[in-house]
């Protein structure tokens, strides 16, 4: 078994060390199995694209609410037609990849996937939400999609502010692109649902108020959060940070603009949903 890459002491060494470098071959998927068997990569984030080991960036604030936001929209739209799983790898065995998609949509149901991760012929969506990894989702990641067939790719911009939607792969690329919300339609898997661009903007818009967010996902909504939100949800807030420091006061003690604060883009998507 070959090991190519960097980083990963005790299971890798730099290209540089070896003295034949160029004679090295990629990892294939099932030696990237026996490394995870092995509890090798366990500490390290990771996923094998073209038979390397691809270090995976942390995922920001705006990522994770990101693709929060689009599982529940697509879990709800799928009504238990397909299965939807969110960072959770599928194989592409014969480009020796295993990507860890942010969303992917699969055929079938759960149980079919309880001793196997999805293929390409299972698979009917991958969407990567980009933040500091555009370049690899729009080349790589791209290339890799399309020579598997898999029929739908969605690039999510965050800091531009766009959607990418990617259709009909032809070789390492796709025939059909297109660029911007008003293209966001429901996946060619489900073609009679369709999702308001405008909620996927607002989730990309500015992040306003965080502090009450951070609380309330490590320790669980408390009643004084659950007012909050309503609140924040009547004040149409979208893009602009709340003011009305009298509403918040009847809730109990605020002391500092960070007691206030919130994802402002989830507030007003929640109650459109």
């Amino acid at each position: 078994m070959s090991i190519v890459g960097t980083e990963f002491k005790g299971c890798m060494m730099h290209m540089q060390d070896y003295p034949d470098a160029h004679e090295i071959q990629p990892l294939t998927v099932s030696d990237y199995h026996v490394l995870i068997e092995a509890g090798c990569l366990d500490d390290y984030r990771v996923e094998l694209l073209n038979g390397f080991l691809v270090k995976m960036h942390s995922q920001s604030v705006e990522h994770i609410a990101t693709v929060s936001f689009l599982f529940r929209t697509l879990f709800k739209a799928l009504e238990n037609r397909a299965v939807i799983r969110d960072s959770k790898p599928i194989t592409l065995m014969k480009l020796k990849s295993e990507p860890e998609p942010d969303i992917v949509i699969a055929s079938g149901v759960d149980d079919d996937y309880n001793t196997r991760k999805p293929s390409p012929s299972d698979v009917l969506l991958v969407v990567e939400v980009s933040n500091s990894t555009l370049k690899k989702d729009s080349t790589i990641k791209l290339e890799d999609y399309a020579l598997a067939g898999i029929p739908e790719y969605w690039i999510v911009d965050i800091k531009a502010r766009n959607v990418q939607v990617l259709r009909k792969p032809q070789g390492n690329c796709y025939e059909s692109k297109k660029n911007g919300f008003e293209w966001l339609h429901s996946p060619c898997c489900l073609p009679r649902r369709q999702y308001k661009s405008s909620k996927l903007v607002s989730l990309l818009s500015k992040r306003e108020v965080i502090a009450i967010w951070y609380r309330s996902t490590k320790l669980g909504f408390s009643r004084r959060d659950q007012a909050l939100l309503a609140v924040a949800r009547l004040s149409t807030v979208a893009s602009t940070t709340l003011h009305d420091r009298a509403a918040w006061r009847k809730l109990g003690d605020v002391t500092s603009e960070t007691d206030l604060e919130m994802p402002g883009h989830l507030l007003n998507v929640e109650q459109q949903m």
